[in-house]
């Protein structure tokens, strides 16, 4: 790296410590390679404008919904295999809602419960 200097200019007003702390080592390891000439970062967070409905929140909303439902839909096996019939409708049914909250939520469509 002789005779490269290293910048991370950013205007991250909201990034944590450790994604400045990976743009500097994505910085650094590109210097290291000549043939890189630009590395583009995107995103809210870049332009300034995250906020709790942002694309990695929104990720990270939907894995937890997939979740919820993976266990809603146990619970309701375990309720069918008991003859509860009734309760095992109703955890099928928010095994179905997580679900497509999930999935709503990457395409930007959020509803309250």
């Amino acid at each position: 790296m002789v005779g490269i200097k290293v910048y991370v200019k950013t205007k991250l007003p909201l990034a944590l410590d450790s994604e400045m702390q990976a743009l500097a080592r994505l910085a650094e390891a590109a210097a290291d390679h000549p043939d890189i000439v630009r590395i583009v970062a995107f995103g809210s967070r870049v332009r300034g404008d995250f906020h709790g409905a942002s694309d990695l929140d929104k990720k990270d909303l939907a894995a937890y919904r997939l979740e919820k439902a993976d266990v809603f839909l146990n619970d309701a096996k375990t309720l069918l295999d008991a003859f509860s019939y009734g309760s095992s409708a109703n955890r099928s049914y928010y095994a179905m809602l997580s679900a497509a909250r999930s999935l709503l939520i990457l395409r930007g469509i959020s509803f309250p419960r």
